[in-house]
């Protein structure tokens, strides 16, 4: 089962273009090796000044300190105006060599090299052997659907844009309404409509509560008057008298 991906993009890049890339590779490395160890994959994708870079934890059951398992790293565009090679024969002379022709190529080579370790490729030399032909792999098969990978990206950013500036030209129109005289006019009508309810219901209130206080009043009354106990007149003498002896 394909673990769910949580993709942070911090680069100069579009969303939309890193999301595609990034599910790519993963797609591509997947399929050979594939990911069980966990169910939510955190990924994030930043800047670099040295051209590309990353880092992955194996089986994805390390998380660095801001809780991802994988980080991409990718460089400017300038950076790739001539093809790059990449390889680790700095470390391991008999490693792979790869060309890599723009950034998006970068992010789908770091993204599969990276992915496996998280399925389980070890940092060791037969690991890195191992990861760095995910990552030729997941190249040449975007090489060979470049034009529908990339197409499905331009729909997406175009769909996105279109919708952007439908919601931006509501938002000016409403605005520009809303400082005309007929937007003022339609404004102070609903606060009039609003405070003649308040008013209406403030008036009901005001009629209720004088009939609760008049009530209230002679109810008092009532109370005090029977707090005030008056003995008949036989008894009140007798209980004045004094006793003979």
């Amino acid at each position: 089962m394909k673990p769910e991906l949580q993709i942070t993009n911090r680069t100069r890049y579009d969303d939309i273009a890193i999301h595609i890339l990034v599910n790519f590779a993963f797609d591509t490395v997947h399929k050979v090796w594939p990911v069980t160890t966990v169910s939510t994959l955190k990924i994030k994708v930043t800047n670099t000044k040295r051209g590309w870079g990353g880092y992955a934890y194996v089986n994805g059951l390390g998380r660095d300190a801001e809780g991802f398992h994988v980080c991409v790293r990718v460089g400017s565009p300038e950076y790739f105006k001539t093809p790059k090679r990449i390889s680790y024969d700095h470390k391991w002379r008999d490693m792979p060599e790869m060309y890599l022709n723009d950034w998006r190529e970068c992010v789908v080579y770091i993204a599969a090299h990276e992915f496996g370790h998280t399925a389980g490729r070890s940092g060791r030399k037969s690991g890195e052997m191992g990861t760095e032909f995910a990552g030729q792999d997941a190249v040449d098969l975007y090489r060979k659907q470049r034009s529908e990978v990339d197409g499905r990206i331009e729909d997406r950013i175009r769909t996105r844009d279109t919708r952007t500036s439908e919601t931006e030209q509501r938002r000016l129109s409403r605005a520009a309404f809303a400082k005309s005289a007929a937007g003022r006019l339609q404004k102070s009508e609903k606060m009039l409509a609003y405070w003649e309810r308040r008013a209406k219901i403030a008036h009901n209130k005001i009629k209720r509560y004088r009939r609760s206080v008049s009530a209230l009043r002679k109810s008092a009354a009532r109370e005090q008057e029977s707090k005030t106990i008056t003995l008949p007149a036989p008894l009140e003498k007798a209980a004045n008298s004094t006793p003979q002896s």
